[in-house]
């Protein structure tokens, strides 16, 4: 946390009452001990995934008689849901208190957060699980992995994060679970369970069914970082898989063209931002509770790209435990997940709803997750066709939100056939404050106009870039978003558009807002 800067005038008067109070014999007592809390112990995750910050559960501090020191070595803490920070603070009776930190970059290891409350220690342990994607050693025998030929058609295991209250995802290829396959997984106490492995009953069947799962006993040898699965009759060895580089930068929501809570009638448009075509896997989630009414998993490779998914367009349902209708009155999460080639979840879109008779404003939210900057934000957005003369303005009207701006991402859509070095794109604040996306721009002379263009500061490339060839892409804006940080998040947001005459038309206005 960075705190503020002290008035310095302030300083020195605390400084010279001090001296005045220990010359007057009122320094305090260096032997009275430190004050201390009613024992508290923090949960412990297991299984977690790799360099990823786990968050403990919240305790309440009780016990104490007076203000005590609070510090943390090893990770961070959060006081009443402040920004966590590792410097060292105070703590009163009946603040809430979690503990943050970042799990380790190697399989089944072990990161310790240690937090001390006046006199009273405790710690918040986080173990990584094996998640990622392994690929079968064509080696056999349990002493020295002797070289020996591989089975006639090796096999690759993948382990995905569980996400939302979904269960973790499995993908495999190969002998073990006989075909190109993709199910669900249980990892406890060294036992690695895969379900839907393959057809058979005993085998095949779907946690809270009759199947029991293909089991496996799990070993980590983290020297030489292979991964043996024994299922009693067959001992495999696996090492990490090889993967791409390159990686997905980011997807925005576009819009949800529909939400359904009595069958499947869900629709999300959404844009995939990628500087380059990468192999990677995406899954959906449909869920309400406890109830999983859809966990879909498949492969594909995307450039920049928009387009609609619509639940259950697919026909392998993963873990699925419920069937429409969903129960009204209780949030129903639907979500549209982009994994990377190792199964980690890089970003998600999708929206909530309580079920309760019509959709509206009042009871619906669209939500992006960034997963790899571990921050999420609420969609708003305004599609409605807007002609542009010489200036035109497009509306977004936030009412539903609380607290300042941490971070603004903005998209646009202007209909083919205007040049975008024609246009200038400016954002307004409710606030008042204007920010230019973009004015007279159009990269290397090629770009015609902004197709569902991104605009935040973290973006992969300038808008400014002379040597751009798409504007279909997550770009930094002319002048910086983040002067917006602190300003009040509801109110009217504003899109202008300045145009030098020759007629254009705006038809999509995207806010994402931190």
């Amino acid at each position: 946390m960075k705190y503020p800067i002290q008035n310095l005038m302030g300083r020195a008067l605390i400084l010279s009452l001090t001296v005045f109070l220990i010359s007057c014999g009122k320094s305090s007592d260096p032997e009275k001990s430190a004050p201390e809390p009613t024992p508290f112990l923090f949960n412990t995750e297991s299984f977690a995934p790799l360099l990823r910050t786990v968050t403990s559960d919240t305790v309440v501090i009780a016990g104490l008689e007076e203000e005590a020191e609070i510090s943390i070595i090893g990770g961070k803490y959060s006081l009443n849901g402040s920004t966590p920070t590792e410097e060292q603070g105070r703590i009163n009776n009946g603040d809430s208190l979690t503990v943050s930190l970042k799990t380790a970059d190697e399989h089944l290891a072990e990161n310790v957060a240690r937090i001390t409350v006046g006199a009273y220690s405790a710690e918040f342990t986080v173990t990584t699980g094996i998640q990622g994607a392994w690929s079968q050693i064509c080696r056999a025998g349990s002493e020295g992995l002797d070289e020996l030929a591989c089975e006639s058609d090796p096999w690759s295991l993948g382990l995905g994060e569980s996400f939302l209250g979904g269960p973790g995802t499995m993908v495999s290829e190969g002998a073990a679970c006989d075909g190109d396959q993709q199910g669900t997984y249980r990892f406890t106490e060294g036992q690695l369970v895969l379900f839907r492995c393959n057809s058979e009953a005993e085998n095949g069947g779907t946690p809270g069914g009759s199947g029991q799962g293909q089991r496996f006993e799990m070993a980590f040898d983290q020297l030489s970082k292979v991964l043996t699965l024994d299922n009693g009759s067959e001992v495999y060895f696996l090492e990490p898989k090889a993967l791409p580089t390159e990686t997905l930068t980011s997807q925005r929501l576009i819009r949800s063209l529909a939400l359904d809570c009595v069958d499947e009638n869900s629709e999300i448009e959404y844009q995939e931002i990628g500087e380059s075509e990468v192999e990677h896997w995406n899954s959906t989630l449909a869920y309400q509770g406890d109830k999983l009414f859809m966990d879909e998993f498949f492969d594909n490779s995307v450039d920049t790209s928009v387009g609609t998914w619509s639940f259950y367009e697919a026909d392998d349902r993963g873990a699925q435990s419920a069937t429409y209708p969903a129960e009204a009155g209780l949030p129903m999460f639907e979500f549209r997940v982009v994994h990377g080639p190792d199964l980690r979840p890089l970003s998600a879109v999708g929206h909530e709803a309580d079920c309760a008779g019509e959709i509206s404003d009042e009871n619906f939210k669209a939500w992006e997750i960034d997963f790899e900057r571990e921050v999420s934000y609420r969609r708003y957005w305004n599609d409605e066709e807007i002609t542009v003369d010489t200036e035109g303005v497009s509306e977004i009207d936030v009412t539903d939100l609380s607290g300042n701006v941490k971070e603004v991402l903005v998209t646009v859509n202007v209909a083919s056939g205007t040049d975008a070095s024609d246009l200038e794109l400016q954002l307004r604040a409710p606030n008042g404050t204007t920010v230019v996306l973009a004015n007279a721009q159009n990269g290397n002379g090629t770009i015609n106009s902004f197709q569902y263009t991104s605009f935040a500061d973290y973006g992969v490339a300038s808008v400014e870039d002379e040597n751009l060839t798409t504007f279909e892409n997550l770009l930094v804006p002319e002048e910086p978003l983040d002067s917006l940080s602190g300003s009040s998040l509801n109110g009217e947001w504003q899109l202008k558009v300045n145009e030098n005459g020759s007629g254009a038309t705006i038809t999509y206005f995207g806010l994402s807002l931190r």
